[in-house]
């Protein structure tokens, strides 16, 4: 068995950072900002108003229209296809979301209802603490430092742009959607396999799930092993999260390695079991995972 190198350790966030921040940006732009105790780092829209049509076939969000793919009735949760773009939003009801752009990386985030309006919060990074300084691994790539100071209700980032403010009440009170966070399973994919799922909507996995009759899956403990027995030195991966109990009686947890139990899906996987999707590089020898949300 393949030994898997050692992470590069992480520092744990300050406790009074984990929170919503809102500033205005030189613009005259008000900015809002969430941290998140997994270290996910989102960044929200404003409200628009959700105006549907023909029953919930469309939906009008703010100046664009979308048409329904998966669900039904005048409610945001389903699938719908941006007109203008090609774009497709998955909104779910435990209030997460994921946006796909054909040929670009995948958002993921949360949804938050106000009445007639809707509003996301998108992550866009993971962050992390190294000393003083704030590191920002973004989604679409790259990595970005800001020193940082935190007192009391006040962040401060060398961005450039002023400090930010903690939110003191709750922005989600009146959401009737829940944010209730599911339990995620992951699966690995290779960019083509990857591909593969996004264009044709299904797939029965790659050709050790075929052989096997089942796809693999693991959780956040396991899926760091899984990537050192499997896809060492292989670049070019994805990590794809599945919400295992939206899976229902097709998910079983059976005995894989060491005995431990694995979850083993029994059907093809579908594009809309995906709760997120990200890139899953490898540096020096090691797969880094997103920060927080239980992996080893």
């Amino acid at each position: 068995m393949l030994e898997r190198p050692t992470p590069r350790a992480r520092a744990p966030l300050p406790a009074g950072l984990v929170d919503r921040w809102e500033r205005t940006l030189p613009d005259g732009r008000p900015q809002m900002i969430e941290v998140t105790a997994g270290g996910l780092w989102r960044t929200f829209s404003r409200y628009l108003p959700v105006v549907f049509e023909g029953g919930g076939a469309a939906m009008v969000w703010g100046p664009e229209r979308y048409t329904r793919l998966l669900g039904a009735g005048e409610t945001v949760l389903g699938v719908w296809a941006e007109d203008m773009s090609g774009a497709d939003y998955y909104f779910r009801t435990n209030g997460s979301f994921t946006y796909a752009e054909p040929g670009e990386i995948d958002l993921f985030g949360i949804f938050e209802l106000d009445g007639a309006a809707m509003r996301t919060g998108e992550t866009r990074a993971t962050v992390t603490v190294d000393g003083a300084e704030l590191v920002f691994d973004v989604v679409y790539g790259g990595v970005f430092r800001y020193a940082f100071t935190l007192a009391g209700d006040t962040l401060t980032i060398a961005d450039g742009g002023d400090p930010f403010t903690r939110v003191t009440a709750p922005l989600d009170v009146a959401a009737p959607v829940g944010q209730a966070g599911p339990m995620l399973i992951y699966k690995i994919f290779r960019a083509p396999e990857w591909a593969e799922l996004r264009r044709n909507r299904t797939t029965a996995g790659a050709p050790i799930d075929v052989a096997d009759g089942y796809v693999h899956f693991s959780t956040a403990a396991q899926a760091g092993e899984t990537a050192a027995k499997y896809f060492a030195d292989v670049d070019d991966l994805f990590l794809v999260a599945v919400d295992a109990d939206a899976l229902g009686d097709d998910l079983r947890w059976e005995p894989s390695r060491g005995g431990a139990l694995f979850p083993h899906l029994y059907r093809e996987m579908r594009i809309e079991d995906v709760h997120w999707a990200q890139p899953l590089p490898i540096v020096d020898g090691v797969h880094q995972f997103p920060a927080g949300a239980g992996f080893a």
